[in-house]
């Protein structure tokens, strides 16, 4: 599975997900361990628009104690799909098995719970890395990011 190559160079070592198909069956998804590995302190900002992916590679750090999540609780996808061409040009896709994280919680319908629960008026804008490289440590801490704010001062 590509997200485990991607993912895997943030855990030494256990497994990434769980995959769980109708019957109640369980596949576990092992971290490869010919990859190389960082042990930088990290914490994952995440939100309501946090899904699929994002909450597969949340959720194994938060298990894991690899990482500290922050912000809102993620959208809450947490399927897998496949999709079938039907022959009028449409499609279908079906979700065929549930993923859940390492410790075995579920994602689909009920997200990730961040450790530190955030939450971001609508008028804030959020900075993204590109944004903060020009900006000095004023700005970002005037920035209103609050989720990132906290973040930032959860490093020692």
């Amino acid at each position: 599975m590509a997200l485990s190559e991607w993912q895997v160079v943030f855990l030494n070592g256990g497994y990434v997900l769980e995959e769980k198909d109708i019957n109640g069956n369980i596949t576990k998804d092992p971290v490869l361990a010919n990859v190389p590995k960082t042990n930088l302190q990290m914490v994952v900002l995440i939100n309501q628009w946090s899904a699929s992916g994002a909450e597969v590679v949340a959720g194994a750090l938060q298990d894991v104690g690899r990482a500290k999540l922050i912000g809102e609780t993620t959208f809450g996808t947490g399927t897998v799909l496949v999709t079938y061409a039907l022959s009028d040009g449409s499609a279908l896709s079906l979700g065929i098995q549930e993923w859940l994280t390492p410790s075995g919680h579920t994602i689909w319908h009920t997200g990730l719970t961040p450790d530190t629960v955030v939450s971001l008026p609508t008028s804030v804008t959020l900075l993204f890395p590109q944004a903060e490289k020009g900006l000095s440590q004023a700005q970002i801490q005037s920035s209103g990011d609050q989720q990132l704010l906290d973040a930032i001062s959860s490093f020692p």
